[in-house]
Protein backbone atom coordinates (compact mmCIF):
# COMPACT_ATOMS: atom_id res chain seq x y z
CA UNK A 1 0.00 0.00 0.00
CA UNK A 2 2.75 2.59 0.70
CA UNK A 3 4.31 1.93 -2.73
CA UNK A 4 0.89 2.07 -4.37
CA UNK A 5 0.12 5.40 -2.69
CA UNK A 6 3.50 6.83 -3.70
CA UNK A 7 3.10 5.71 -7.32
CA UNK A 8 -0.47 6.95 -7.73
CA UNK A 9 0.27 10.28 -6.01
CA UNK A 10 2.98 10.87 -8.60
CA UNK A 11 0.41 10.17 -11.33
CA UNK A 12 -2.11 12.46 -9.65
CA UNK A 13 0.13 15.53 -10.05
CA UNK A 14 0.95 14.64 -13.65
CA UNK A 15 -0.59 16.99 -16.23
CA UNK A 16 -1.02 14.23 -18.83
CA UNK A 17 -3.27 12.26 -16.49
CA UNK A 18 -5.47 15.31 -15.96
CA UNK A 19 -5.53 16.03 -19.68
CA UNK A 20 -6.74 12.51 -20.38
CA UNK A 21 -8.90 11.50 -17.38
CA UNK A 22 -10.07 15.01 -16.48
CA UNK A 23 -11.63 15.58 -19.88
CA UNK A 24 -12.99 12.08 -20.39
CA UNK A 25 -16.73 11.87 -19.81
CA UNK A 26 -19.89 10.06 -20.77
CA UNK A 27 -19.96 6.42 -21.86
CA UNK A 28 -16.24 6.40 -22.70
CA UNK A 29 -15.35 7.29 -19.10
CA UNK A 30 -17.64 4.58 -17.73
CA UNK A 31 -16.13 1.98 -20.09
CA UNK A 32 -12.57 2.87 -19.04
CA UNK A 33 -13.38 2.62 -15.32
CA UNK A 34 -15.29 -0.64 -15.82
CA UNK A 35 -12.34 -2.03 -17.81
CA UNK A 36 -10.11 -1.71 -14.74
CA UNK A 37 -12.79 -3.38 -12.62
CA UNK A 38 -13.27 -6.28 -15.03
CA UNK A 39 -9.54 -6.89 -15.41
CA UNK A 40 -9.10 -6.96 -11.64
CA UNK A 41 -12.08 -9.26 -11.19
CA UNK A 42 -10.67 -11.59 -13.84
CA UNK A 43 -7.36 -11.87 -11.97
CA UNK A 44 -9.13 -12.74 -8.70
CA UNK A 45 -11.59 -15.23 -10.21
CA UNK A 46 -8.80 -17.05 -12.04
CA UNK A 47 -7.21 -18.00 -8.70
CA UNK A 48 -10.34 -19.36 -7.05
CA UNK A 49 -10.60 -22.83 -8.71
CA UNK A 50 -7.04 -23.77 -7.72
CA UNK A 51 -7.66 -22.66 -4.13
CA UNK A 52 -10.87 -24.72 -3.88
CA UNK A 53 -9.18 -27.82 -5.33
CA UNK A 54 -6.34 -27.63 -2.81
CA UNK A 55 -8.74 -27.19 0.13
CA UNK A 56 -10.90 -30.14 -1.01
CA UNK A 57 -8.00 -32.58 -0.89
CA UNK A 58 -7.67 -34.74 2.27
CA UNK A 59 -4.97 -37.36 2.79
CA UNK A 60 -6.77 -39.48 5.40
CA UNK A 61 -10.02 -39.91 7.32
CA UNK A 62 -8.09 -38.90 10.45
CA UNK A 63 -7.43 -35.50 8.89
CA UNK A 64 -11.13 -35.18 8.13
CA UNK A 65 -12.00 -36.19 11.70
CA UNK A 66 -9.75 -33.42 13.06
CA UNK A 67 -11.51 -30.83 10.91
CA UNK A 68 -15.05 -31.92 11.88
CA UNK A 69 -14.34 -32.39 15.59
CA UNK A 70 -16.18 -29.20 16.65
CA UNK A 71 -19.16 -29.71 14.34
CA UNK A 72 -22.32 -31.84 14.45
CA UNK A 73 -20.55 -34.17 12.03
CA UNK A 74 -17.96 -34.97 14.71
CA UNK A 75 -20.09 -37.85 16.02
CA UNK A 76 -20.31 -39.55 12.62
CA UNK A 77 -18.35 -42.80 12.46
CA UNK A 78 -15.79 -42.56 9.67
CA UNK A 79 -14.58 -45.49 7.54
CA UNK A 80 -10.98 -46.65 7.37
CA UNK A 81 -8.56 -46.36 4.48
CA UNK A 82 -7.96 -43.36 2.28
CA UNK A 83 -10.83 -40.97 1.50
CA UNK A 84 -12.06 -40.89 -2.06
CA UNK A 85 -12.14 -37.60 -3.93
CA UNK A 86 -15.73 -36.38 -4.25
CA UNK A 87 -15.80 -33.56 -6.82
CA UNK A 88 -17.86 -30.50 -5.93
CA UNK A 89 -20.98 -29.78 -7.92
CA UNK A 90 -21.08 -26.46 -9.84
CA UNK A 91 -23.42 -24.83 -7.32
CA UNK A 92 -21.16 -25.87 -4.43
CA UNK A 93 -18.08 -24.50 -6.18
CA UNK A 94 -19.98 -21.28 -6.81
CA UNK A 95 -20.98 -20.93 -3.15
CA UNK A 96 -17.45 -21.52 -1.87
CA UNK A 97 -16.09 -19.20 -4.53
CA UNK A 98 -18.37 -16.44 -3.23
CA UNK A 99 -16.96 -16.89 0.27
CA UNK A 100 -13.42 -16.61 -1.04
CA UNK A 101 -14.17 -13.66 -3.33
CA UNK A 102 -16.12 -11.67 -0.75
CA UNK A 103 -13.15 -11.32 1.58
CA UNK A 104 -10.84 -10.11 -1.18
CA UNK A 105 -13.51 -7.90 -2.77
CA UNK A 106 -14.09 -6.17 0.57
CA UNK A 107 -10.38 -5.43 1.00
CA UNK A 108 -10.03 -4.13 -2.56
CA UNK A 109 -13.15 -1.95 -2.23
CA UNK A 110 -11.89 -0.40 1.01
CA UNK A 111 -8.54 0.40 -0.63
CA UNK A 112 -10.23 1.99 -3.67
CA UNK A 113 -12.62 4.08 -1.56
CA UNK A 114 -9.78 5.24 0.70
CA UNK A 115 -7.60 6.24 -2.27
CA UNK A 116 -10.42 8.08 -4.06
CA UNK A 117 -11.18 9.97 -0.85
CA UNK A 118 -7.49 10.80 -0.39
CA UNK A 119 -7.13 12.13 -3.95
CA UNK A 120 -10.28 14.24 -3.68
CA UNK A 121 -9.11 15.78 -0.40
CA UNK A 122 -5.54 16.27 -1.65
CA UNK A 123 -6.72 17.86 -4.88
CA UNK A 124 -9.22 20.05 -3.06
CA UNK A 125 -6.51 21.36 -0.73
CA UNK A 126 -3.58 21.63 -3.14
CA UNK A 127 -4.74 22.19 -6.73
CA UNK A 128 -6.30 25.50 -7.71
CA UNK A 129 -8.77 26.13 -10.53
CA UNK A 130 -6.16 27.83 -12.73
CA UNK A 131 -3.88 24.82 -12.43
CA UNK A 132 -6.73 22.50 -13.41
CA UNK A 133 -7.44 24.65 -16.46
CA UNK A 134 -3.77 24.49 -17.53
CA UNK A 135 -3.53 20.73 -16.99
CA UNK A 136 -6.80 19.79 -18.69
CA UNK A 137 -6.76 22.37 -21.48
CA UNK A 138 -10.44 23.10 -20.85
CA UNK A 139 -11.88 26.57 -21.36
CA UNK A 140 -13.75 26.46 -18.06
CA UNK A 141 -14.01 24.18 -15.02
CA UNK A 142 -17.30 23.04 -13.54
CA UNK A 143 -16.85 23.89 -9.84
CA UNK A 144 -19.05 21.81 -7.56
CA UNK A 145 -18.03 23.49 -4.31
CA UNK A 146 -15.49 26.02 -3.11
CA UNK A 147 -14.13 27.35 0.18
CA UNK A 148 -11.52 29.76 1.47
CA UNK A 149 -8.65 28.47 3.58
CA UNK A 150 -5.31 30.12 4.43
CA UNK A 151 -5.86 32.88 1.89
CA UNK A 152 -6.50 30.37 -0.92
CA UNK A 153 -9.68 29.53 -2.76
CA UNK A 154 -10.18 25.77 -2.61
CA UNK A 155 -12.31 24.22 -5.34
CA UNK A 156 -13.98 20.86 -5.69
CA UNK A 157 -14.30 20.47 -9.44
CA UNK A 158 -15.72 17.91 -11.83
CA UNK A 159 -12.30 17.11 -13.39
CA UNK A 160 -10.94 16.46 -9.89
CA UNK A 161 -13.68 13.92 -9.22
CA UNK A 162 -13.05 12.27 -12.60
CA UNK A 163 -9.29 11.99 -12.05
CA UNK A 164 -9.74 10.71 -8.48
CA UNK A 165 -12.13 7.96 -9.55
CA UNK A 166 -9.96 7.05 -12.54
CA UNK A 167 -6.85 6.67 -10.38
CA UNK A 168 -8.87 4.85 -7.72
CA UNK A 169 -10.06 2.30 -10.29
CA UNK A 170 -6.55 1.91 -11.69
CA UNK A 171 -5.17 1.46 -8.17
CA UNK A 172 -7.82 -1.16 -7.46
CA UNK A 173 -6.71 -3.16 -10.49
CA UNK A 174 -3.05 -2.83 -9.50
CA UNK A 175 -3.82 -3.84 -5.91
CA UNK A 176 -5.78 -6.85 -7.18
CA UNK A 177 -2.84 -8.01 -9.30
CA UNK A 178 -0.57 -7.75 -6.25
CA UNK A 179 -3.04 -9.76 -4.15
CA UNK A 180 -3.17 -12.57 -6.70
CA UNK A 181 0.60 -12.75 -7.33
CA UNK A 182 2.25 -11.88 -4.00
CA UNK A 183 3.01 -15.14 -2.19
CA UNK A 184 3.18 -13.53 1.26
CA UNK A 185 -0.29 -12.04 0.99
CA UNK A 186 -1.75 -15.21 -0.52
CA UNK A 187 -0.37 -17.23 2.40
CA UNK A 188 -1.78 -14.78 4.98
CA UNK A 189 -5.16 -14.66 3.25
CA UNK A 190 -5.26 -18.46 3.00
CA UNK A 191 -4.43 -18.76 6.71
CA UNK A 192 -7.37 -16.49 7.51
CA UNK A 193 -10.03 -18.15 5.39
CA UNK A 194 -8.65 -21.65 4.79
CA UNK A 195 -9.67 -23.23 8.15
CA UNK A 196 -13.31 -22.27 7.63
CA UNK A 197 -13.43 -23.51 4.03
CA UNK A 198 -11.56 -26.71 4.89
CA UNK A 199 -13.93 -27.47 7.77
CA UNK A 200 -16.95 -26.99 5.50
CA UNK A 201 -15.46 -29.35 2.91
CA UNK A 202 -14.51 -31.91 5.56
CA UNK A 203 -18.07 -31.92 6.93
CA UNK A 204 -19.36 -32.46 3.40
Amino acid sequence: LPLLLLFTTFLFVNAEVWEMAGTLDGAAYVVVVLMFFLLGAGFVVSRVPGFIRSENRFDSWEEIADNVADTPAGSVELPSGGPTLDPLRPRQRFNIGLIVLFGQALQITLVVVALVGFFIFFGFMAIEADTILNWTGLESVNVLAEASFGGRTLVLSEPLIRVAIFLGAFSGMYFTVVLTTDETYRTEFANDISPEIRQVLAVR
